[in-house]
């Protein structure tokens, strides 16, 4: 649900307003020439009334997509470094399962994630 302020208002009123509803309850703030809107993430203005974005969802897993992309991404960084470590160094976990091995399996299931989210 939306709140809007309308015009006339004070400095003050504005103010307060911003520091409500974004500040303090954390909603989107969007102004036009007529109203100052705080609007929740699903909402957007059109001919300067909020309404419900029908591509909400879609934007929604998509920035998902994008932020697990960016997960993978640096995991797979930690590994490589994990990896070279296991090079130079050896050793095996205490099931006797070389660590390069065990890298090599996480870096695997990383990479084919990656390549159904790309």
């Amino acid at each position: 649900m939306s709140y809007r302020l309308q015009k006339p208002y004070t400095t003050e009123a504005y103010e307060n307003f911003i520091v409500e509803y974004n500040h303090t309850k954390n909603l989107r703030i969007e102004e036009t020439i007529t109203d100052v809107f705080a609007l929740q993430e699903n909402e957007i203005l059109q001919e300067g009334m909020p309404i419900i974005d029908p591509e909400f969802e879609a934007k929604k897993q998509e920035k998902e997509r994008l932020k697990r992309i960016e997960v993978i991404k640096l995991k797979l960084e930690e590994l490589d470094i994990k990896t070279i470590r296991a090079l130079r160094e050896g050793g095996e976990d205490k099931n006797g399962k070389p660590y390069l091995e065990i890298y090599q399996e996480e870096i695997n299931i990383l990479r084919n994630e990656l390549k159904t989210l790309s």
